[in-house]
């Protein structure tokens, strides 16, 4: 059978009864659709699905008529797919088979019905025509950028000039369809096509709607003031707008908005990231199986409120929009009938910048470009010094305050302007609180403190500098902000985790009990610090949490394209009644083996995430036939010195929770059915961390700063400061003892203060704050020859009792050192620490404190002194990378040191080690 999609992409369906040999010669058969070449009406098969029947429906079932066709409806199905790839033949699932009804095979059908090889000519066609276009501008007019509010620059032309052919690419779909309009070709025809007689068309165009496309275009447009530029500008793009309208170029997923992102000049400053079409096929799908909508009722569908209040390109709403329509399709609707009211009430789009609320209108009309609307809720939201009450905006997050706010424009009129210039008609975006079934949004990973120096040296509120917004707007902006999220009942704002916080401030505000929110957050959303508030408050007051992350390398540690962070998908359903804490509900913290490469592998992860939520302790992830084809899933009550992000194994994931269980931390050792108990405690219970490297330093950025710091002279320094991660060691070899390496002046008027500094923070002993397995730099906590205080990477940490915090414990000193390096200190720093990169672990000076140690308070005076003698003994040893513990030495012979000599562990325990470290060490995180 041949299936055509709207768009004339051809998908061959073979079936058979599941018989015999039927399934290798089925999956023979369809595979070589592909990998012969096969053609049907002349083109290329690039797609194929094999369907397997149950044997009960064969014809020695004897089921015929109507009662087959009842039968086949709600018959279990398999079925996989083979797709086109320079390679080859690819095959989804690689093994087994997916199953389900025949709604869901429609599904799989539908969703796989993509052109990869016209999708590829449709983006060399784009991107050539694109980057022409931006050589013709030449950067020669300062009006364009300021149309699409960049800085002049070449990445600025080509987005002017993508949003032109985006636009005109649209045109024609409007022409198409409204007889008084003039398609680009047609105003060729008749020497038309200048940019007077489109920017007429357009303003044609903007009388029926259209015009959060359109009315940045035109002003783009305008902005070439040169005519002859003009049109040379307009028959490069013409000419390639019109050969991709043939070619139905609109049906391509966010084909302008993928693009897009690679043309933002600041957007890795801002973090400002696509989301990429299988992650957000994921997100999409967990979100909207949540919703509990008739789908076969259109009052029902067009009842929802779907919100992206920093929605960039659309990826994540044009998403949403998939997975409703394939819903309302399946039950039986026509989801073309319902599109207006989609456009006009379902979907609220907003964003600050008005070229990627340009795409997402495009991506959300282009759903079904024959049928017209006369409104839409996708709006350019005010941002800087504005002509509003307060004098400033802060973008979506006005709507912390108000359930109305003017936008710039979203449905044909503009409002508000920069200041001192005329106002015009009123465009306002309407949301009240607690009305959205839905906010799903993938919001800018800005924080005050993630930039370097000389970054932030221009920008003192950098979360809020986007635009060139001058020093003095940001830090109004971030008072306004502050100030609204003050009035909250419940914030979890913290500049620290950045803009994350304050959008979902924004989405628990808006969403209605009993309704989703679903976020792309930082990897460090799991276990920071300053996301604390927020975890607590999703803890409170949502139900069914799930995390998800992905344990792959580092391109899959990601759901967004160009960053290199680690990132998290987050899912969660708002309580009616919020919970008291007494009985707290375990998240499900999902591990992918990678990130979703395709629509299909996406959606298929989500389907068998949905289905298996209900399981107790640990699911293991299927597709088709093979286990571990995804990942797994575990439940586990969120918490700060238990970061169960980025795990392959299961066995690693519990590992590492019962070994830093604060109630009963220890070992299992399933071999012999035993448990082994360790004295492992958080290290705040043994005494405090030194101040932060901020406090110490003097800078540009800061006048706050106590020392000005200079390489040590020969000989002994009057305040030695650890600062860097290698200290003075002579090779970058790893060692228990490592040298100061910076010489501390006090800056002027600041000797008592650093005299005050030394006596209560100087001390031996340091820990590393963030740590790279990979890295010879292989010890989590050093002592220095004599007290120090301690720098960025090493800050001090002074022992004390409870009953006499000013007394330090140096004796507890060498027990700490050698616990943190062996390998099970190693594992309870990885699995505290924040690990947004691969082959890192990061903890903040704040966190430090919760980090599981070794309660050197057990220890007897002898267990003491054999722990100094161990000490000197492995002082001047040197260490390899961690993520080669298993190979090294060193590291060997200290775990049995430890574990043996100093805390008396049998055999059984060091064999248990032994298996969890190479069990551990397989993570890919690691390597």
């Amino acid at each position: 059978m041949l299936a055509v999609s709207p768009d004339d992409v051809q998908v061959v369906l073979e079936a058979k009864y599941d018989q015999g040999n039927n399934r290798r010669i089925l999956a023979d058969k369809t595979a070589s659709y592909i990998d012969g070449n096969g053609k049907s009406m002349g083109t290329a098969i690039e797609q194929s699905v094999a369907v397997l029947y149950p044997d009960c429906l064969s014809s020695e079932s004897k089921i015929g008529g109507d009662d087959y066709t009842t039968a086949l409806g709600s018959a279990r199905l398999q079925w996989a797919g083979w797709r086109k790839t320079d390679a080859g033949a690819a095959r989804f699932p690689a093994t087994g088979w997916l199953s389900g009804g025949l709604d869901e095979l429609a599904d799989f059908v539908e969703i796989n019905a993509v052109s990869e090889q016209r999708t590829a000519e449709f983006v060399r066609e784009f991107s050539k025509a694109v980057t022409d276009a931006a050589l013709i501008m030449d950067r020669r007019f300062p009006d364009v950028a300021e149309a699409v509010k960049q800085e002049p620059c070449v990445q600025t032309d080509q987005m002017a000039a993508s949003l032109l052919l985006n636009a005109l690419i649209f045109h024609y779909q409007v022409a198409s369809h409204h007889s008084e309009i003039q398609s680009p070709t047609d105003l060729h025809a008749e020497d038309k096509a200048t940019k007077l007689f489109l920017l007429q068309e357009w303003k044609k165009i903007l009388d029926i709607n259209y015009w959060p496309i359109f009315a940045i275009t035109s002003a783009v447009l305008r902005a070439v003031e040169d005519e002859k530029t003009a049109q040379r500008l307009l028959e490069r793009l013409i000419e390639a707008a019109s050969r991709m309208a043939r070619a139905n170029a609109h049906t391509i997923q966010n084909l302008t908005g993928q693009l897009f992102g690679t043309l933002l000049p600041d957007r890795k400053f801002l973090a400002s990231f696509y989301t990429l079409p299988a992650s957000a096929a994921l997100l999409a799908e967990l979100a909207v199986s949540r919703l509990s909508a008739d789908w076969s009722d259109p009052e029902a569908v067009t009842g929802l409120r779907v919100a992206d209040f920093s929605c960039g390109t659309g990826a994540l709403l044009a998403a949403v929009y998939q997975r409703i329509s394939s819903r309302v399709r399946r039950s039986g609707a026509d989801d073309s009938e319902l599109h207006k009211r989609m456009l006009e009430d379902v979907f609220v789009g907003c964003d600050i910048m008005p070229a990627a609320v340009h795409i997402t209108a495009a991506t959300l009309s282009s759903a079904h470009p024959s049928v017209d609307y006369t409104k839409t809720e996708t709006h350019v939201m005010p941002f800087g010094l504005m002509d509003v009450p307060g004098g400033v905006s802060a973008g979506s997050l006005d709507l912390l305050e108000r359930e109305i706010t003017d936008s710039l424009f979203g449905d044909g009129s503009l409002a508000v302007t920069a200041k001192r210039e005329p106002s015009a008609m009123h465009s306002q975006v309407r949301v009240p609180h607690g009305s959205c079934d839905l906010v799903i949004m993938n919001p800018p990973f800005n924080s005050a403190t993630n930039h370097k120096l000389k970054e932030r040296q221009s920008k003192s509120q950098p979360q809020f500098a986007a635009f060139g917004v001058p020093k003095e707007i940001q830090d109004k902006i971030a008072q306004k902000v502050k100030k609204m999220t003050g009035a909250l009942q419940a914030s979890v704002s913290d500049g620290d985790a950045g803009l994350g916080t304050y959008f979902f401030d924004l989405a628990h505000l808006k969403v209605k009990p009993g309704g989703t929110v679903a976020f792309v957050l930082s990897a460090s959303f799991a276990a920071g610090r300053s996301w604390r508030k927020m975890r607590e408050l999703i803890d409170r007051e949502y139900e069914d949490v799930c995390v998800i992350s992905s344990a792959g390398k580092k391109e899959d540690l990601r759901f967004s394209s160009d960053t290199e962070m680690g990132e998290v998908l987050l899912v969660a359903t708002r309580r009616a009644v919020p919970q008291d804490g007494s009985a707290p509900t375990p998240w499900r913290w999902v591990n992918l083996a990678a990130t979703p490469k395709t629509v299909a592998e996406g959606l298929a992860m989500a389907t068998d995430i949905a289905g298996s939520a209900e399981e107790e302790g640990v699911s293991i992830g299927k597709l088709g036939d093979a286990e571990w084809e995804w990942g797994f899933s575990m439940r586990h009550q969120p918490s700060s010195s238990s970061n169960l992000i980025m795990i392959r194994s299961p066995e690693v994931a519990q590992n590492l929770l019962q070994l830093t269980d604060p109630d009963r931390p220890g070992l299992d050792l399933p071999r012999i059915n035993s448990f082994a108990s360790l004295p492992i405690t958080r290290l705040e219970d043994l005494g405090s961390a030194g101040k932060g490297h901020r406090t110490l330093v003097k800078s540009k950025l800061t006048e706050d700063g106590v020392f000005d710091f200079t390489p040590p002279p020969g000989g002994e320094t009057d305040f030695p400061v650890l600062w860097k991660k290698w200290g003075r060691a002579a090779s970058k070899k790893a060692r228990l003892t490592v040298h100061p390496d910076q010489h501390g002046r006090p800056a002027p008027g600041k000797k008592k203060m650093a005299a005050q500094l030394w006596e209560k923070y100087a001390t031996r002993l340091h820990f590393s704050l963030e740590f790279r397995f990979t890295s010879p730099a292989a010890v989590a906590a050093c002592l220095t020859p004599q007290p120090a205080l301690g720098g960025r990477s090493w800050p001090s940490f002074i022992l004390h009792p409870e009953d006499a915090p000013q007394k330090e414990h140096l004796e507890w000193a060498y027990p700490m050192v050698l616990w943190a390096s062996t390998t099970l200190g190693l594992m309870c720093f990885y699995i505290t620490g924040s690990r947004t990169q691969p082959g890192r672990s990061a903890i903040t000076i704040t966190r430090l404190p919760e980090l599981p140690v070794l309660d050197v308070r057990t220890l007897s005076r002898d267990q003491l002194r054999l722990a100094e003698t161990i000490f000197h003994r492995f002082q001047n040893r040197e260490f390899m990378p961690a993520n080669q513990a298993h190979q090294d030495p060193t590291r060997r012979d200290l775990d049995q040191a430890v574990l043996a000599e100093l805390l008396n562990c049998d055999a059984d325990v060091l064999e248990r080690t032994a298996v969890i470290r190479d069990q551990w060490l397989q993570e890919p995180h690691l390597r």
